[in-house]
């Protein structure tokens, strides 16, 4: 198998987006790959461009480019802006009134969250917290949640927080008019910080491909096959559910760099370098106290996250910076 290939092997999944028609749609993190693939599919599915909301103006400006030749940079479809801007958003929100929220906009970074838990917090946490509440205050009919399989059992800052944002959008459905729900996957092949671009990086500057460990494993999924599964999540899935894309079986790390360095060519030497703060030799999609249960698509399994309240999002904040202090620091010490 290539490396291009991973990602790959399951049947088709039947993908159905035929809810969006119609619908005035918005992408957080709309300059990242996810946010940016979303874009893309949506407006390939429903024949209009989606709100591209990103506070990184050239990441922004790449993913217009991709839908507009003429590269029209004072569309109203484009929003520069922060999420963990309140103010800001309530008032764009009130402007757009968007039928349907992606929210994709998230640090996602294992490594650095660990390093800047405060930095992890202010976006994946507190953003997330605006958006939901933005969205609420002009009846968003659908919010779609990006999450991670990291958020599954969580051990590290970046886990924990985008655990905490599946719990949020949980508490957001309690009570209200449509529908609020997360997806969970987990690596995305061809997205920006991917393993492999990384692998390809250091073999391009001729090694070593730095791995973690030789058991290490991930789950692995092609971005136009992760995100149309995250479309079609976002009309199935029930208020308060997190839906969890099928990524077929974990693949070993050192495998991937294997299958590179042989693309290659070969004649880079694999370095095994140790976990570090905030990883663990595998991932899981579904946590020791969750129940998976089918739906109508067999590429789409569901979870009932725990709704919590406002105490309770302080209180796991306190949690999170007291886990990374003494777990990122203490090893560079």
């Amino acid at each position: 198998m290539r490396c291009d290939e991973l990602g790959r092997h399951r049947d088709a999944s039947p993908i159905d987006t035929g809810w969006l028609n119609g619908k005035r749609i918005l992408v957080t993190g709309a300059g990242g790959s996810i946010g940016g693939e979303l874009c893309v599919q949506i407006a390939e599915r429903t024949g209009r461009l989606p709100f591209m909301l990103d506070r990184d103006d050239e990441h922004l400006c790449r993913t217009l480019y991709r839908l507009d030749p003429a590269c029209n940079l004072v569309r109203p479809e484009l929003v520069l802006s922060d999420i963990r801007d309140p103010g800001r958003l309530d008032q764009l929100f009130a402007a757009i009134r968007p039928d349907v929220v992606f929210h994709a906009a998230a640090m996602k970074d294992v490594v650095l969250g660990e390093a800047h838990p405060i930095e992890a917090i202010k976006t994946n946490v507190h953003g997330t917290i605006n958006v939901v509440e933005a969205s609420r205050r002009v009846g968003v009919d659908t919010f779609v949640n990006i999450s991670t399989d990291k958020a599954a059992d969580p051990i590290g800052v970046m886990g924990r927080t985008k655990r905490l944002t599946e719990r949020i959008v949980a508490a957001a459905a309690l009570g209200q008019q449509g529908r609020w729900l997360s997806t969970r996957f987990g690596n995305v092949l061809g997205s920006g910080g991917s393993i492999t671009e990384v692998f390809r990086r250091q073999i391009a500057h001729g090694g070593p491909v730095t791995v973690t460990h030789p058991d290490v494993d991930r789950y692995f999924m092609t971005l136009s096959e992760a995100v149309a599964l995250v479309l079609t999540a976002g009309g199935i899935g029930r208020s308060g559910d997190t839906c969890i894309l099928d990524m077929g079986d974990p693949v070993k790390i050192h495998d991937v760099a294997t299958l590179l360095i042989a693309e290659a060519g070969g004649g880079i030497d694999i370095a095994i370098t140790g976990l570090r703060p905030g990883e663990r030799l595998s991932e899981l999609l579904v946590g020791p106290n969750e129940t998976a249960e089918p739906g109508p698509n067999p590429s789409i399994t569901h979870v009932r996250v725990p709704a919590v309240s406002q105490a309770g999002r302080a209180r796991e904040i306190q949690r999170i910076l007291a886990g990374a202090t003494s777990a990122a620091y203490a090893s560079n010490s």
